[in-house]
């Protein structure tokens, strides 16, 4: 067996209302009767930041395109995305320059087992 990484620089749910009464940044990506809130929380401060569209393909993802950037993301105020996951393969990403400048990205889709959001490091 192998372990999971769980040293993320970032943490990514859905949120409830509760959580929007704290300070956010906010895009909105698709604002239909279906929308939920996915929350990008940082650990650590992020630069450079950009919400993106992913295509799901053999062996990873490709960048479709970007819906938002932000200059910084700090774990006081997490990104907001009011989005939509139209099946299996809607999948939203969040690229940065984590604290040592290295750019990363991260894929979040929805798990077809239990609904819940899944985040993943990938490589476009």
């Amino acid at each position: 067996l192998t372990e999971l990484k769980t040293d993320f620089p970032i943490l990514a749910g859905l949120a409830d209302e509760e959580f929007l009464e704290q300070p956010h940044h906010l895009v909105v990506v698709d604002d239909s009767e279906y929308m939920v809130y996915l929350v990008f929380q940082p650990t650590e401060t992020l630069t450079d930041v950009r919400l993106i569209s992913l295509l799901p393909e053999i062996g990873g993802y490709t960048e479709d395109f970007a819906y938002d950037s932000l200059p910084a993301l700090t774990p006081e105020k997490p990104l907001v995305a009011e989005v939509v996951f139209y099946g299996d393969f809607t999948t939203y990403g969040l690229s940065f320059l984590d604290e040592s400048g290295a750019r990363r990205y991260f894929a979040v889709y929805i798990s077809g087992r239990n609904g819940a959001p899944v985040l993943q490091e990938c490589t476009p």
